[in-house]
């Protein structure tokens, strides 16, 4: 494997108000205000040193909805222009918001149709979802085998853009060094670079069912423990019940993304109903309504932001309840 860090995209891990310098917090909310105000302009003006580009990818420092310079182009509606000069600069298609949407995702909701020419992902290496969960969750582990405040601390990197990168990889810096993150087929090419354990640069090779160490010997991924309340949501579902679940499955997973797990299932569940409820605007045990729509879900199809009550009651909020209890310590 072994790429130029120069030649390949960088994932923006240290999203963090309180790990990172003063300084660059400052520019960063910079960036974020100019974006949020459409000021696009001044949003170049700060994108433009070389040094700053991996930004064009970045979030507001320590915010929870997650949007990066695409997602407010398509919000704003630019013009084609515009959404075409950060592409050139090196933003995703594929990158999802704490909602779950892609930027051509925002864009449809807002009506900004024209848009989805430019915005619709490209994707060069389809992997399937099943099989792009089953890396992610290997990845992790590894990652947090290393960095053990990674849970806490970092932006995990999102596999489906690697689907439309070429070459299909990128980096990201943790606390003990550099991961290079390479997508081979349906397999991760994980090279370490850095302090890690080794004098050199080994490299790991991760399936949907383990990790391989560097001398080829498999590691058996632990079940995860959850640590905060958004491992509960780690793998998604199969099936849905309408075209809005997964949508707010995803939002969930994002509101409650910095609480931790509470050490009893029953105070789980609790935490689960009042963030159900502060999203959708509706008690899930008391209300007895079968579905309730909702636009923020909404992104096409018949069903489009339709929430399925009765799914949530009956098997969604019951396997969160499942996992905390398999999983809580």
């Amino acid at each position: 494997m072994f790429y130029d860090l120069e030649g390949i995209a960088q994932w923006d891990g240290h999203i963090g108000r309180a790990i990172l310098p003063s300084d660059e917090v400052a520019q960063r909310d910079e960036l974020a205000n100019a974006t949020r105000d459409g000021n696009w302009q001044r949003v170049f003006a700060v994108l433009s040193p070389r040094d700053k580009r991996s930004w064009v990818n970045a979030v507001r420092p320590g915010g929870k909805r997650r949007y990066a310079p695409l997602h407010q182009a398509a919000w704003h509606g630019v013009s084609t222009d515009i959404a075409q000069r950060l592409l050139e600069y090196g933003a995703w298609r594929t990158l999802r918001n704490s909602a779950g949407e892609r930027p051509v995702d925002v864009a449809a909701r807002r009506g900004h149709h024209y848009l989805a020419r430019v915005l619709e992902p490209e994707v060069k290496h389809h992997v399937p979802g099943d099989v792009l969960a089953g890396l992610q969750r290997n990845l992790f582990a590894l990652v947090t085998r290393y960095d053990k405040s990674a849970s806490r601390d970092l932006r995990l990197p999102d596999l489906e853009v690697l689907t439309e990168l070429d070459p299909p990889a990128y980096w990201i810096r943790i606390s003990g060094g550099i991961f290079v993150i390479a997508l081979r087929g349906c397999e991760l090419n994980v090279e370490a670079k850095g302090k890690m354990d080794y004098g050199s640069s080994p490299v790991f090779r991760i399936t949907t069912d383990c990790v391989y160490e560097p001398s080829g010997e498999p590691w058996t991924v632990p079940t995860p423990v959850a640590v905060t309340m958004a491992d509960l949501f780690d793998p998604e579902p199969e099936r849905w019940g309408l075209r809005g679940d997964p949508y707010l499955w995803r939002a969930l997973r994002a509101h409650l993304s910095d609480a931790d797990v509470a050490t009893s299932v029953d105070e789980v569940v609790s935490r689960l109903q009042a963030a159900f409820s502060e999203l959708v605007g509706l008690d899930l045990a008391g209300d007895r309504q079968s579905s309730v729509y909702r636009a923020e879900y909404a992104h096409g199809g018949m069903s489009s932001g339709m929430i399925s009550l009765d799914t949530w009651r009956e098997r969604l909020m019951p396997l969160l309840a499942e996992r905390a209890a398999n999983g809580t310590r």
